[in-house]
């Protein structure tokens, strides 16, 4: 079936409902469809990558944001896209450039700056990645990931009461928020507050009782303290 241009809005807009609540065949079908009749449609090329980056597919998502780029070069959230790609993929020097575009074109853009702090993060910049995530908080003063991010960074640098009073800032923003808590957990245990740092860890895993991290970082914890059988069980 043949889609017009004037369709395109409402076909779009069934195929991102669908993408966002996981139906992802029935969003690739409406995006495929949109590019059949219309190939240089942006939107739909875009989104059609990122939904290929989501399911693993990150060449074929990359060469169709790209190709979405090319068509719309000035639509910020595109670089942003292309950026977690490049993420994904352990190339964080790619990674920022494609964010310091997205910032380029819309220098408020929260997001953007706080994927562009993990960029520097893993290229082993902490003061950058530290001013990014700052930037972040500036332009969304609510943004619970911006804090999260920021705390961990200044528990790396070693600056733990800030570092502290950050991430308690990013749970309270995100009381669901559990690597928050398990950030929250590291910056205590090098304060020496143990007690305290197991009470974030059980924090952590009761909200997602999956998450190995907080284990280990609880078994670790009770190790310091001498209790082996405890460490064991949560080994």
């Amino acid at each position: 079936m043949t889609i017009q241009m004037s369709e395109i809005p409402h076909f779009l807009q069934i195929a991102v409902g669908h993408h966002k609540n996981g139906r992802i065949n029935e969003a690739e079908d409406i995006y495929t469809r949109i590019l059949k009749s219309h190939p240089d449609n942006p939107d739909a090329n875009h989104l059609l990558g990122v939904l290929y980056h989501q399911t693993g597919h990150h060449e074929t998502g990359l060469k169709l944001i790209r190709k979405a780029i090319r068509i719309r070069p000035d639509f910020a959230v595109y670089h942003l896209s292309l950026g977690n790609i490049f993420l994904d993929q352990k190339k964080p020097e790619k990674a920022s450039l494609s964010y310091q575009k997205c910032i380029d074109l819309r220098p408020d853009y929260a997001q953007a700056y706080l994927n562009l702090g993990s960029a520097y993060d893993e290229m082993g910049r902490l003061d950058a990645a530290i001013a990014c995530f700052r930037k972040a908080i500036e332009s969304a003063p609510d943004f619970a990931s911006a804090y999260n991010n920021l705390g961990n960074a200044l528990t790396k640098k070693e600056k733990l009461d800030e570092a502290v009073f950050v991430l308690k800032k990013a749970v309270e923003l995100n009381p669901g928020l559990y690597e928050g808590f398990n950030n929250l957990g590291n910056a205590l245990v090098k304060q020496l507050k143990l007690d305290e740092a197991l009470e974030m860890f059980r924090r952590a895993v009761s909200l997602h009782p999956g998450y190995s991290k907080a284990y280990t970082n609880m078994a670790n914890v009770y190790t310091l303290m001498g209790k082996q059988e405890k460490a064991i069980a949560c080994y």
